[in-house]
C-alpha cells in the first residue's frame, strides 16, 4: 500500500477530491484516515457532485481509497466522476476521459422512455432523466476542471 496525500477544493456544489503520490509521508494508513476526514468534512458542506482526481494518485490506485469514496458517496446520495489517470506507454499521451463512477445505491438507470403507466412511474422516470442528464454535465465539467488544471495541478 503506498502513501498519498489528499487535496479538497469546492467550487459551489462540486467538490473536487485529489490524491497525490506522498513522497514525503511515510504511513500509507495516514493517507486513509486524511481521506475519511475529507469525506466527512465535505459531507457536512451538502456537496451533491465529487470529481475524483487521480492524475497524480499512486500507481495503482489504493483500493481502500477508491472503496471509502464509494462508500461515501452512496451514503450521501452524491455523483462521482473520476479522471481515469494516464498510464504512460499505453499508446496515448493524453489522459483518459473522466468516467463516471457506479452511482450511488438507490438510483437506477435510465430505462427506455416509454409512456408511463399512472403518475408514481412519470415522476420516477422524470428523476432518471435528470440524474442522467446531470452526470452528464459533471462529467462536462469535470473535463474542463483537468484542463484548467493542466499547467497547475496541485499535485505538482
Amino acid at each position: 500500500m503506498k502513501s498519498y496525500a489528499v487535496e479538497v477544493h469546492l467550487y459551489g456544489s462540486v467538490a473536487v477530491l485529489t490524491l497525490c503520490t506522498g513522497t514525503r509521508l511515510h504511513d500509507a494508513a495516514a493517507g486513509l484516515e486524511r481521506l475519511v476526514r475529507a469525506l466527512e468534512r465535505l459531507a457536512r458542506t451538502g456537496v451533491d457532485s465529487l470529481v475524483l482526481d487521480l492524475d497524480g494518485a499512486p500507481r495503482p490506485t489504493p483500493a481502500d481509497a477508491l472503496a471509502a469514496v464509494d462508500a461515501w458517496a452512496a451514503q450521501h446520495g452524491v455523483t462521482v466522476v473520476a479522471f481515469a489517470a494516464h498510464r504512460p506507454g499505453m499508446g496515448s499521451r493524453r489522459p483518459a476521459a473522466p468516467a463516471l463512477r457506479a452511482p450511488p445505491a438507490g438510483l437506477a438507470r435510465v430505462g427506455p422512455l416509454l409512456p408511463p403507466a399512472d403518475g408514481a412511474e412519470e415522476a420516477a422516470r422524470v428523476r432518471q432523466l435528470r440524474h442522467c442528464l446531470g452526470a452528464r454535465v459533471l462529467v462536462q465539467q469535470a473535463a474542463g476542471i483537468r484542463r484548467a488544471r493542466r499547467d497547475a495541478h496541485p499535485c505538482a
